[in-house]
């Protein structure tokens, strides 16, 4: 809600409107989420008339003038349409990679948060962020707040965290975060083959990247000391 139509403009248009109504200059506006601002108004909800009211009142930021091909009825589902979910990939291996580019097919912003940024340039023509730093995800950016992973939910805003990869050990974790930020955590382990190929087949999803070498049988021993190497993704052993 960061633009700014002009008023005159708006004069005798259809628009379609945002029901929160932020208060704008406190500190949860400041970080980008206004729908969260702890003095907000929402219409025909919290402190301001409804649709079924005789007049209603938004502010200006909150209107958006409609297309003259949407039509009033098309027009209704603008809200629960709109594709605003952010998610950041933690960790840049293989499925990490692989998640990266999925996700970004769904409309939603994809931020990629690895230690070998310059590796995976390619990523951007995909519309994904790679980054090495948390510091330039901005807060309302961030759906988890370590780049050594989902330990706590200290920097993630009311969302959801997936637990893909398996840990050694135990990790300590600071469930109070979880609770006031009102974060849920699912865990995801198998997928199902069957939507992976159709996936794969269709091209969308580039794979080539991610094999970084390959070995015939006979070299298997060099194969095994190239996939141990730091950074190593990929490495194929041809059996034939």
């Amino acid at each position: 809600m960061d633009h700014a139509p002009d008023h005159a403009a708006l004069i005798g248009k259809r628009v379609v409107g945002e029901i929160n109504a932020a208060y704008r200059v406190c500190q949860t506006c400041a970080q980008g989420r206004p729908t969260h601002c702890p003095n907000r108004t929402t219409l025909g909800i919290m402190g301001r008339d409804g649709a079924f009211a005789d007049y209603l009142a938004l502010p200006i930021a909150n209107l958006y003038p409609l297309p003259e091909h949407i039509s009033n009825e098309q027009a209704v589902f603008i809200e629960p349409l709109e594709p605003k979910d952010r998610v950041i990939i933690i960790g840049d291996g293989k499925l990490g990679l692989l998640c990266a580019q999925v996700l970004a097919l769904s409309g939603c912003h994809v931020t990629l948060l690895g230690r070998r940024q310059k590796d995976h340039a390619w990523l951007t023509s995909k519309g994904i962020l790679v980054t090495s730093e948390i510091r330039d995800i901005s807060p309302h950016r961030r759906s988890n707040g370590k780049s050594s992973g989902a330990h706590d939910g200290e920097h993630t805003r009311p969302g959801t965290i997936v637990l893909k990869s398996t840990y050694h050990g135990e990790i300590l974790v600071n469930m109070t975060d979880f609770v006031i930020h009102e974060i849920a955590v699912i865990g995801s382990r198998c997928g199902s083959f069957a939507p992976a190929l159709r996936l794969l087949g269709s091209g969308m999803i580039d794979v080539e990247p991610l094999i970084h070498a390959r070995f015939s049988l006979i070299e298997g021993i060099q194969a095994m000391e190239r996939a141990a190497q730091q950074g190593a993704l990929k490495v194929l052993l041809n059996m034939t």
